[in-house]
């Protein structure tokens, strides 16, 4: 009695589906250990506790349960608030600016997350623009009485922009230093938003990471 073997189309589909999973197999795998290693060189940048520091009452307001860190610099006649790029120390590197503008009135603002202002160590809409923009929209109500220039470095820039749009009422004014507006949407900026590894893709492309550079220094001639 003879063996029947499967024609050999059908063997050779059944190698190929095969050879395609353990390829997918091997893809998923890699993508796990390049997660799990990529989690692990992204470093605290703090741990200690911003609230136990020695910081001026007279400098803090409280906005909807955040904190933000406020520092009026000159006593002019226009009001003048400056917002600060990304840096943990907030609106201290501003400082000397804000000093040299004696004919404003000029304001300081540590952004949500940013120097003395309410740090948020878990991700989420805290560190948007948007949430940003309302923020310090709240805080100028309160300190001003009429319409205020704003003047803001890198993120401090979009979050003026982003501010101007939805309180037009609120600023006189808008000036924005070395900041990046783009309109795509490539699969770089739709990875960053995956779950999982959402942050290992914002780590990899835009901060710290391996490609980091090779996506923003193309456009550095182009923002100052």
């Amino acid at each position: 009695m003879g063996v029947t073997q499967p024609p050999k189309v059908q063997r050779t589909t059944r190698n190929l589906a095969r050879f395609l999973f353990l390829v997918v197999l091997l893809i998923l795998a890699g993508a796990a250990i390049w997660h799990v290693t990529t989690q692990g060189h992204i470093d605290l940048v703090e741990d200690g506790s911003v609230a136990s520091l020695n910081v001026d009452p007279n400098s803090l307001i409280s906005v909807e349960d955040v904190r933000l860190r406020v520092v009026q610099h000159s006593d002019g006649n226009t009001p003048l608030v400056l917002l600060h790029d990304v840096d943990i120390g907030g609106s201290v590197v501003m400082s000397v600016l804000a000093e040299a503008t004696s004919d404003f009135r000029t304001l300081t603002i540590d952004l949500p997350g940013f120097g003395l202002s309410t740090r948020f160590p878990e991700a989420g809409e805290f560190h948007t623009v948007g949430n940003m923009a309302e923020t310090v929209s709240g805080a100028l109500e309160q300190l001003f009485t009429r319409p205020v220039v704003i003047a803001g470095v890198g993120l401090g820039g979009k979050v003026a922009a982003d501010l101007a749009v939805r309180h037009p009422e609120l600023v006189s004014g808008l000036v924005m230093v070395d900041v990046d507006f783009w309109a795509r949407d490539s699969w770089r900026e739709r990875s960053q938003r995956l779950p999982i590894i959402g942050n290992s893709m914002t780590y990899t492309y835009e901060t710290a990471g391996r490609f980091a550079m090779s996506t923003w220094s193309p456009h550095y001639g182009e923002t100052g």
